[in-house]
């Protein structure tokens, strides 16, 4: 299971400025989260479906489709560049097929995806693709801020 930390990658290593990272999907919530990590890294990407059109409020590039195919990928990586980490967002197996063709087509070091129903941990696993499983990160976030808020009224 994959779990996070402010000071730590899903991989385990340090958050680096030399990492590209690359955010696949999920619409507003996908653009949010890219611009998030977009704090911590140099190079952040999105590839997806937004509404928005002012794009001068971010430091993102979006590329402002989904791929519909390998191939559509295999076109995008002379624009992207090299990716280091993926994350997929979006339902289950939206987010576990844009993890796997994108993990296929651009040999990320780290590629992870959402996953809403545990029950198919195994089956992202399978495919080399990390399950951030969303319950769980909520779970350790509300666990955290709890703790917080305890030892302020001590």
């Amino acid at each position: 299971m994959m779990r996070t930390q402010e000071t730590e990658l899903v991989d385990g290593s340090k958050p680096s400025s030399r990492h590209h990272v690359l955010v696949v999907g999920g619409g507003p919530f996908g653009l949010a989260t890219a611009e998030e990590l977009a704090r911590q890294f140099d190079e952040v990407s999105f590839v997806g479906e937004v509404d928005r059109v002012d794009d001068e409020g971010t430091t993102v590039r979006i590329v402002s489709r989904l791929p519909a195919s390998a191939g559509d990928v295999r076109a995008m990586r002379d624009d992207l560049g090299e990716i280091d980490v993926v994350f997929a967002l979006g339902r289950d197996h939206q987010s576990l097929w844009s993890a796997h063709i994108f993990r296929r087509e651009l040999v990320p070091e780290v590629t992870g995806a959402t996953l809403e129903d545990p029950r198919l941990e195994s089956t992202f696993t399978a495919t080399g693709v990390e399950p951030i499983l969303l319950s769980e990160l909520l779970a350790d976030h509300l666990s955290n801020l709890t703790a917080s808020r305890a030892s302020l009224t001590e």
